[in-house]
């Protein structure tokens, strides 16, 4: 970093100036950078829903939302694909907080998947002067098109020498692997109830299974 010579001067006099200043550092941030994932949705417990309303994702600190930030719901039939966007908030309730969206009591077709998508960076903490986002986070709503029990899954994961290894999951689950830093390796839909991932080296690895987010340390 280079302050160049005759940059800053003394008040009221301008013929005193800086010498040139270089300041050599090496690196940056290079700690792992925490990511934020609800602990729970309001629709977990529901079986069967005619309208989508108000649904809120529950956190374990006070979040605030990005400017700007939406979310987003997925709907797919068999005439195809659309989204909706509805804009995010935080809200808090007897000291729990929430990022919540209100869809207006839109009403669900049983022939239709629905999937509500937080994108990335949409959450962070408040107060809070480290770097920490959410990854996208993704929740198919229980109790349309044959979802029910998707929403929460009962999936347990071990690791093996250079594997993940994810057992009970459930059929049609979404499952989406990344680096600690974010980035996306795996995308995939289980079509068995045992699914086995290769990661290209060692180290801490993120797993989404449906709405749940596993922190994994891989040998």
């Amino acid at each position: 970093m280079i302050l160049s010579e005759g940059s800053v001067h003394a008040r009221l006099r301008h013929d005193i100036t800086n010498d040139e200043i270089i300041h050599t550092f090496v690196g940056g941030y290079k700690d792992e950078v925490e990511r934020l994932c609800f602990e729970r949705c309001s629709l977990d417990d529901c079986t069967d829903m005619d309208v989508l309303g108000k649904v809120r994702f529950y956190y374990d600190r006070e979040i605030e939302v990005t400017p700007g930030s939406k979310i987003r719901l997925s709907i797919t039939s068999s005439d195809g694909f659309a989204e909706i966007e509805i804009p995010a908030l935080a809200v808090e309730e007897d000291g729990v907080w929430a990022l919540e969206a209100d869809f207006g009591d839109l009403s669900l077709n049983p022939d239709c998947v629905y999937e509500i998508i937080i994108p990335e960076a949409t959450v962070i903490p408040s107060m809070d002067y480290e770097l920490i986002i959410n990854l996208e986070n993704r929740y198919k709503i229980p109790g349309a098109s044959g979802i029910g029990g998707i929403g929460v899954t009962k999936a347990t994961v071990t690791t093996g020498a250079g594997t993940i290894n994810i057992n009970d999951v459930n059929i049609g689950s979404e499952i989406r692997l990344y680096t600690a830093d974010g980035a996306m390796l795996q995308n995939l839909t289980a079509a068995d109830n045992h699914i086995e991932m290769t990661v290209p080296m060692p180290g801490i690895y993120l797993l989404t299974v449906d709405s749940k987010t596993f922190k994994i340390a891989v040998k």
